[in-house]
């Protein structure tokens, strides 16, 4: 015989059995109702690769424990609040099944999403002392973003996807890159960053007066293990591209040169100096040909367009015969003669100039006379000597009276001593005279 019943709560039975003859038997027995198990359970961590723990957070109403078991990704777990890594982003089914200790199961499921953790990674710029060194974030995670980043150095943080800091020494500095996702899974890498030290920027500069070619000699400077591979000058309007750089700059008045230099470690430096472009002085001067006996007359005409001549020099073929501005100086034998003017400014810019001049051969007159008695004639003649000019006008003066013959006869009215002067010009309008007497 059976009998259904639908106990709530824990009850007292009775059972009366009779037989045919109406005898009877009683017994009784006590039913024990449990409440089944509310299955319920969460999770903490969602990261792929990241230990996920369970958590058993079910409802046993009071009854004690009894079984539970976990079907974690098809994997059956008998551990109370297991841990699982899951390799790969996705949905997993997880299942709970829990019983308390009189045999009353219930179970529950659900998917749980496991998120991507972020791939951190980064690009460094400007890895030079004393510039702001640039660390811009390049992490990556599968479909979805990154929220934010942490960057941890010894001595502070920063935050930011693209942050700038500047190093106090040179060297490898280590930081600790941490990147969170937008589902907030977090990676870390530990990463380093080398500063190298910067080129050192330095040139002279040598010539500063106009028309002169101005020279710039760079003089840079970088460490033994780095070099310098290129250069860039801004001198005025014109840029150069060169190690050292020459250049012709036409007018005068103040100007800058910058020079910008760029070593193999990608750091640079630049360096800016001032310099002047004074102005140069024209030398000048005349002077004409000249006869043995004339004194040598110079016309100097130099002159400086800004600032004064500081110092004259004349030298007459090699040999410096004066400082003056307009120098006369002693007659010279017959020759050529090269003049030469060399002048320095107060900004010690200077100039020189070159001239020939000539000094034209001399002649020695030389008469020859014939004398003669009272009332009778005399012969006056030229007999000088021209071998390297010759005569063009002759000028004899006898009692004041003038001839002009080279030779010729004149009478002696009495007896007595005369005086002549006898004149001869050259080709080369040089005059020559001697005074005699007869």
């Amino acid at each position: 015989m059976v009998v259904n019943a639908n106990p709530k709560n824990t009850t007292k039975y009775f059972i009366t059995v009779k037989d045919q003859n109406n005898c009877s038997i009683k017994d009784s027995i006590v039913l024990k109702v449990s409440k089944l198990p509310q299955v319920k359970f969460s999770h903490i961590g969602f990261c792929e690769k990241k230990d996920i723990q369970f958590i058993d957070q079910s409802n046993y109403f009071g009854n004690p424990k009894g079984n539970v078991i976990w079907r974690i990704d098809f994997n059956d777990v008998t551990q109370v609040d297991p841990t699982f890594r899951f390799d790969t982003i996705g949905y997993y089914f997880v299942r709970l099944v829990v019983s308390n200790k009189y045999g009353c199961t219930d179970s529950a499921y659900k998917y749980v999403k496991v998120s991507g953790i972020p791939n951190p990674s980064n690009t460094k710029l400007n890895q030079c002392l004393g510039d702001s060194v640039k660390l811009i974030d390049a992490s990556t995670v599968a479909k979805m973003g990154i929220k934010s980043v942490v960057w941890r150095f010894a001595a502070d943080s920063l935050k930011g996807k693209s942050v700038a800091r500047k190093f106090s020494s040179p060297g490898k500095n280590y930081f600790t890159q941490i990147v969170t996702s937008d589902s907030g899974c977090i990676n870390q890498l530990y990463d380093s960053i080398d500063i190298f030290n910067q080129p050192t920027a330095d040139f002279k500069i040598n010539g500063k007066c106009l028309n002169d070619s101005v020279s710039f000699v760079n003089l840079s400077k970088s460490d033994l293990d780095d070099s310098i591979t290129s250069y860039k000058w801004r001198i005025a309007d014109t840029l150069c591209y060169s190690k050292h750089t020459t250049l012709k700059l036409d007018s005068i008045g103040l100007y800058s040169a910058v020079l910008t230099i760029q070593s193999s470690k990608g750091c640079s430096d630049s360096l800016v100096k001032s310099f002047i472009v004074n102005a140069q002085p024209m030398a000048n001067f005349s002077l004409a040909n000249l006869c043995p006996y004339d004194t040598i007359t110079i016309a100097n005409s130099s002159s400086i367009i800004k600032g004064k001549i500081k110092t004259y020099t004349w030298k007459i073929n090699n040999s410096i015969v004066s400082s003056n501005i307009n120098p006369k100086l002693n007659p010279k034998p017959q020759g050529i003669y090269k003049v030469t003017l060399m002048l320095q400014s107060d900004s010690a810019c200077s100039d020189s100039l070159q001239k020939s001049f000539t000094v034209f051969p001399a002649i020695s007159p030389k008469t020859k006379l014939i004398q003669g008695c009272e009332k009778d004639s005399m012969s006056f003649s030229d007999v000088s000597l021209q071998t390297n000019t010759r005569i063009t006008n002759r000028l004899w003066t006898i009692n004041s009276i003038n001839y002009t013959d080279s030779a010729f006869k004149i009478s002696i009215p009495t007896k007595g001593i005369y005086t002549f002067r006898y004149e001869l010009n050259t080709q080369d309008g040089c005059k020559f005279k001697i005074d005699s007497s007869y």
